[in-house]
C-alpha cells in the first residue's frame, strides 16, 4: 500500500511539480488553503505533510503556514513534515531555530533529489 502524503501549497505550479514527481510513488492529496488542510488533517490519517510555510490566506491574515504547522503538530505530534518556503529570511528566523528530528526544511529553490531523499528518510522508505 502506498504511503499517504498531504501537500499544502497554494501555487498550482508547485502542485503540478509534486504530482509529476510523487504521484506514482505515494498516494497524494493536495490542498491549496489553510481551511481545507486543517479539516483534512483533523479527519484523515497521513504519513507525511509537505507544507508551504508562506501559504497565502486571503480570508484571514493571522492564519498562515506557521500557524498551520503548529496546529498540525498539536493534532498529530508525530507526523513528519517537510517545510518549504520562498522567503528564506522568514524561514530561517522562525523555523530553522526549532530544530526537530521529524521535520525537514527546504527553501523554494528545491533540489528534487534532496526533496526525494528527505521524504524517503522521514518515511523510512
Amino acid at each position: 500500500m502506498k504511503k499517504r502524503i498531504l501537500i499544502i501549497d497554494d501555487l498550482k505550479s508547485w502542485q503540478e511539480v509534486y504530482m509529476n514527481i510523487f504521484n506514482e510513488i505515494y498516494d497524494l492529496i493536495i490542498v491549496d488553503c489553510f481551511e481545507k488542510a486543517l479539516t483534512i488533517i483533523k479527519h484523515e490519517s497521513y504519513d507525511l505533510v509537505i507544507l508551504d510555510i508562506r501559504l497565502d490566506n486571503k480570508n484571514n491574515e493571522n492564519v498562515d503556514g506557521l500557524n498551520l504547522l503548529k496546529l498540525i503538530k498539536r493534532i498529530n505530534p508525530t507526523i513528519p513534515i517537510v517545510i518549504v518556503s520562498g522567503f528564506p529570511e522568514i524561514f530561517d528566523k522562525q523555523i530553522l531555530l526549532d530544530n526537530k528530528p521529524d521535520r525537514k526544511y527546504l527553501k523554494a529553490n528545491i533540489n528534487i533529489h534532496v526533496l526525494k531523499k528527505d521524504i524517503s528518510d522521514l518515511l523510512m522508505d
